[in-house]
């Protein structure tokens, strides 16, 4: 009797393995699922410059806005076009500790934010860092408490070795 409990219950044990394996073949993962569950974002954007295609570090870029059916991307050699992807399939690519939605229309890179400023009925502007100075961002107000807790909570940058106090 105790043989043949043991042979129905690694029967049984492979074939729930086997409706486990099936299911997960029958649903592959598409890219953007892959990207988040190896929890990795993208270092890089490639957009289109005059030269052709052109590959800028996001960490580099300041501001993304929507230019439909584009997107505009605002860094400091210059404003390119990322062809063919709106600014919510951006977004999904990019490092929510590093960029953040502050409107419908754009993107900031944190490192290049210096603030922001109440201008009078519930309106709020993001200041950004030279030489982005100039470029007016619109706060939206309903991200108002969201992009402040962002703001607060920056990561801290490791300090290089030949910088540190000792």
């Amino acid at each position: 009797m105790i043989p043949f409990l043991g042979y129905c219950m690694v029967s049984i044990s492979l074939v729930r393995d086997f409706f486990v394996w099936r299911d997960q073949q029958k649903k592959p993962q598409t890219g953007e699922e892959q990207l988040k569950a190896g929890s990795d974002y993208a270092s890089s954007l490639t957009v289109q410059s005059n030269q052709g295609q052109t590959a800028l570090r996001c960490s580099e870029v300041a501001l993304i806005t929507s230019d439909s059916p584009n997107c505009l991307v605002h860094h400091p050699q210059g404003t390119y076009k990322l062809c063919h992807k709106t600014l919510t399939e951006v977004e999904a690519t990019l490092d929510p500790e590093l960029f953040f939605r502050v409107n419908r229309g754009g993107l900031v890179n944190r490192a290049f934010v210096n603030g922001y400023v109440h201008v009078g009925n519930n309106n709020y502007i993001v200041n950004l860092k030279p030489p982005f100075q100039h470029q007016t961002v619109s706060l939206s107000r309903t991200r108002l408490s969201e992009f402040r807790h962002w703001l607060q909570f920056a990561i801290p940058h490791p300090v290089p070795q030949s910088e540190q106090v000792l």
